[in-house]
């Protein structure tokens, strides 16, 4: 080897050593870091028109498209689940379990409790004062439930508009960033940062909405909602969303029109299901439960007449029952004014009924037991609000209580199930593309010995070159 050669050898081995080094010190200080792709170095020789330039640097970034695809795809399940079992857990904490003194079905057993002492004492003002304020604290209950389902739904709008936002900015930076990056390649720069940042983007993206990516030869990624609508294809066509309404993109498709048009998973699914499906049926099983008090104790006051004499116990804000005006009920009932000293009522009602002339004589129990008997009396119910279709008040509101609680607890144990199946396989890809500090000191290891190597060649091509200019 002449010592040309050797120098230049000598050279480019240092060049490329401390390319090297520079990646490896990157990837150590990045270890950890979340979304970060272990960088890779190699080395080729440039020759143009048979003049040897040198050494190129080559950083590559090796991934698993199809490991990435599948983390993504979980990844947006669980957040779709997650969403949901969190939108829930403040109404679930409000309506409390059958048997807690919270919940409603604790509230229909404590009025049972209330009349039946009221039975035994039936002039007395303290014992209807209680019958009355159990009367008052069941429908306070259901209205309260009402309130907090209607929270939860604005809540879950909110959220819905706040990850829309999140999602058209992550599109536009990724369609800037498919510009810089093929841009890059084409003239043969370093593009891995861009798409690490790309990739976390996109991650950001799938826990929102499903998705499915492909890249194109050039470098540039097309995202698609998991039913075909583009979302991402050279331009970003962005999410437009309608305050408690639909989410269409920027060319007019419909996301939620149905599950083949495009949002089958992700956060943004899991609270709009939230939002127009679960809350809607729990205010229907509330509906239905407060016609069923309105109705019982409608049909069981013996001094009901013609309107304005038509008003039982509870009411629809002052109203009878009108079968044709269920929706919204349970935001709607209340206890009859006539037997509400607060509102100009008289307590005796309860004993007498809410359209009595005047009390009942002391030992009479006449309409106290009719209104016991409204507990075991059964009615038919909407078949639509998903609980039993004729019941008794008790078993009504315990089976609306079991089944609210069993939709969260249902989620929840999905959600738990599909969390092991992705963290196994975010650890997996992290395994794969991440940073091993071990691996990554060992590379630097041998970076050192070849460093040595290089130096003492240059130390050697030295020493022949002060013995030749001695001579």
């Amino acid at each position: 080897m002449s010592m040309q050669l050797a120098l230049a050898s000598a050279l480019n081995n240092l060049r490329a050593n401390t390319a090297q080094t520079s990646v490896i010190s990157k990837n150590i200080e990045s270890a950890g870091v979340e979304h970060y792709v272990r960088k890779d170095m190699s080395t080729v020789t440039r020759f143009v028109a048979g003049v040897n330039l040198g050494i190129e640097v080559i950083i590559s970034r090796n991934v698993d498209e199809r490991l990435i695809r599948d983390v993504r795809q979980e990844s947006s399940v669980v957040s779709s689940l997650d969403a949901k079992a969190r939108a829930l857990s403040g109404y679930i904490e409000v309506i409390g379990q059958p048997q807690d003194e919270r919940s409603v079905a604790s509230m229909v057993s404590n009025l049972r409790i209330s009349l039946q002492t009221l039975l035994d004492r039936p002039g007395e003002q303290v014992v209807q004062r209680n019958a009355v304020k159990a009367a008052d604290d069941l429908a306070a209950t259901i209205k309260r439930m009402y309130a907090e389902s209607r929270q939860v739904q604005s809540d879950a709008d909110e959220q819905i508009r706040t990850k829309v936002d999140l999602v058209n900015s992550n599109l536009k930076r990724i369609e800037q960033l498919n510009k810089q990056i093929t841009a890059g390649k084409a003239a043969g720069r370093d593009i891995s940062d861009l798409q690490d940042e790309r990739d976390r983007l996109t991650d950001q993206i799938a826990e929102q909405i499903g998705i499915t990516t492909y890249q194109r030869g050039n470098g540039e990624l097309v995202i698609l909602a998991r039913g075909g609508a583009t979302l991402l294809d050279s331009n970003a066509n962005t999410l437009v969303f309608t305050p408690f309404g639909s989410i269409t993109t920027s060319d007019g498709t419909d996301l939620t029109l149905s599950p083949a048009t495009g949002m089958t998973s992700g956060a943004i699914a899991g609270l709009m299901e939230v939002r127009d499906s679960i809350m809607t049926s729990f205010q229907n099983q509330l509906d239905q439960l407060a016609s069923g008090l309105i109705r019982a104790f409608e049909a069981a006051d013996g001094t009901i007449g013609a309107p304005p004499a038509d008003t039982g116990l509870f009411t629809d804000a002052g109203l009878a029952f009108n079968p044709a005006n269920i929706q919204g009920l349970g935001e709607r009932i209340r206890v009859n004014p006539s037997v509400r000293p607060e509102d100009g009522g008289d307590l005796w009602r309860i004993s007498a009924g809410m359209h009595a002339t005047d009390p009942v004589p002391g030992g009479d129990t006449t309409q106290v037991m009719a209104f016991l008997n409204a507990f075991d009396t059964v009615q038919a119910y909407d078949p639509a609000s998903g609980l039993p279709t004729s019941a008794t008040l008790q078993s009504y509101a315990t089976s609306l209580v079991t089944l609210q609680q069993t939709v969260r607890t249902e989620i929840e144990s999905q959600n738990d199930a599909r969390m092991v199946t992705y963290e196994n396989l975010r650890q997996t890809r992290l395994n794969r593309d991440g940073v091993n500090i071990d691996d990554e000191l060992q590379k630097m290891f041998f970076i050192q010995q070849s460093y040595a190597a290089s130096a003492t060649m240059l130390t050697s091509v030295k020493e022949l070159m002060d013995i030749l200019t001695s001579i």
